[in-house]
């Protein structure tokens, strides 16, 4: 449902043996990526078959696939540099440590106000490292540790003063 939701790709799940799409957001989606280490299978790149190795990857049913982290973007910068924001983050916080992401960056229209957008990006981070052969057999319990979670925001913020450097704009 999570990743349906975020990149608006017709997803099937076959746990449930549902198809599963999300309509709504479709004009919301300014960018959407799988972001994965060097070595990985290159089937992986394929949204359908990395969420099914991702399932395939867990023993009990009620087992945690993946974490979700959603993060305020500029409004002021353009999509490319918010494209840049996230993927510096992706590269730098989760794939260098041999960890996949899929990435979406969202508009956060306001349809009256333009200049009131949230533009914002959700990011799924797989809870297993991969290699050549695929999702390691052995979780990281570490990641989801609080002291490793709250790298992230002060990460986030140097990512984000980086762009507004490069455009002259101001940080908050």
């Amino acid at each position: 449902g999570m990743v349906t939701y975020i990149t608006v790709k017709k997803l099937h799940d076959d746990y449930y043996h549902k198809t599963w799409y999300n309509y709504k957001h479709k004009s919301d989606v300014l960018f959407y990526k799988i972001m994965l280490p060097n070595d990985s299978p290159s089937e992986f790149y394929n949204l359908q078959n990395l969420c099914y190795e991702m399932d395939k990857a867990e023993k009990r049913r009620d087992a945690r696939t993946a974490r979700d982290i959603v993060g305020s973007l500029p409004n002021e910068l353009p999509t490319e540099e918010l494209i840049v924001i996230v993927e510096e983050f992706v590269k730098n916080y989760f794939v260098k440590y041999g960890f996949g992401a899929i990435v979406a960056i969202h508009e956060g229209k306001n349809e009256k106000h333009p200049s009131k957008n949230n533009p914002h990006v959700h990011i799924i981070i797989t809870t297993r490292s991969i290699d050549s052969t695929g999702f390691c057999s052995k979780k990281h319990p570490e990641w989801n540790k609080k002291k490793y979670v709250s790298i992230c925001p002060e990460e986030w913020a140097k990512d984000q003063n980086n762009a507004n450097k490069r455009n002259q704009i101001k940080s908050k």
